[in-house]
């Protein structure tokens, strides 16, 4: 049983505006139909927009594969995301992502891409979403630490077909507050 003060502190933690943010934005995140959580490494230091635009190359290639060679010309516009670069404890950028869309994608097979996309580009891991909050969370965790966090331009699309789905309007793809 936590005494009093171990209490009072995990209170205070909980109100503190950076943990509020995350737990805002983690929320807001597991509302989305997630299949991948994608661990994304590099060989050797990276500067984060490198790190971000090589992200950017794979997901297109995964677009590609899966909706064709004009993927941005059509709806759905392809694979919707959300990724957040870490700091490894050596000052090292990796990369977390959630991703949905995939239909029956072979996760192996774009492991095995992105370690093939650069030179730079270290091994990554993919597996299957089993619960989306704890995900979420993780990957908004070091966004309070300093990290940034992008999302895919069709997210704002998803959204409001997931709100039209729950029987809103559909115009507004911000959480309900």
């Amino acid at each position: 049983m936590e005494s009093t003060l171990e209490q009072a502190l995990a209170d205070e933690y909980r109100k503190h505006p950076r943990v509020l943010r995350r737990l805002a934005l983690g929320e807001f995140i597991a509302r989305y139909p997630w299949q991948w959580f994608v661990t994304l490494t590099f060989t050797d230091d990276v500067h984060q927009e490198r790190a971000f635009k090589l992200y950017r190359v794979w997901i297109s290639k995964l677009n590609k594969h899966l909706f064709g060679h004009r993927w941005h010309k059509r709806e759905p516009f392809g694979v919707f995301w959300v990724v957040a670069y870490e700091l490894t404890k050596g000052g090292r950028i990796h990369l977390h992502a959630l991703l949905s869309g995939v239909a029956e994608t072979r996760r192996l097979d774009w492991m095995d891409n992105w370690f093939g996309l650069d030179e730079i580009a270290g091994y990554s891991r993919i597996w299957p979403v089993a619960n989306p909050v704890a995900v979420s969370m993780y990957v908004t965790k070091y966004v309070t630490k300093g990290g940034e966090i992008e999302f895919s331009r069709n997210l704002r699309d998803v959204s409001r077909d997931l709100v039209a789905l729950a029987g809103g309007s559909g115009n507004s793809p911000t959480p309900a507050r």
